[in-house]
């Protein structure tokens, strides 16, 4: 019995770290399609500013359901309400905020997500009119 719970733990540690590895290979790529194709291609014109860290966030959803899907952009954008700031001037890394009350230094936040979603772990997204309606929902 004692073998199986450490089997159990062993698979349990090598599916988390396979887990990882996918995460950061899914979000490389998707730096890298920023990169290459969103500026190098010129598609969005106000993708330059914020197409890297700290001012981008790329987060590897592992959404299984549309609302787990809703739930990463909710959790998305709520982190992104909670850590910004007002009043910034980034230098060296380093963004100093004035919210009145004297200058602070904190660590730089980031001003837009990029929502990994995978469509190996959510099938129905293979269909564009699928994610036309979860849009809808979003509304």
């Amino acid at each position: 019995n004692n073998n199986n719970n450490n089997n159990n733990n062993n698979k349990s540690h090598q599916e988390t770290n396979s887990t990882k590895n996918d995460d950061k290979q899914r979000i490389e790529a998707t730096q890298k399609w920023v990169t290459n194709i969103v500026i190098g291609k010129k598609l969005c014109p106000f993708a330059p500013p914020v197409s890297r860290a700290p001012k981008l966030r790329i987060h590897a959803s592992h959404a299984s359901t549309y609302d787990d899907i809703i739930q990463d952009i909710t959790t998305e954008a709520r982190y992104l309400i909670d850590n910004t700031t007002t009043d910034t001037t980034t230098t060296n890394g380093t963004t100093t905020s004035d919210t009145g009350t004297g200058s602070t230094t904190s660590t730089p936040t980031p001003e837009t997500t990029l929502i990994l979603l995978d469509e190996r772990l959510c099938p129905p997204l293979h269909l564009f009119q699928n994610l036309v309606r979860l849009s809808w929902r979003l509304q």
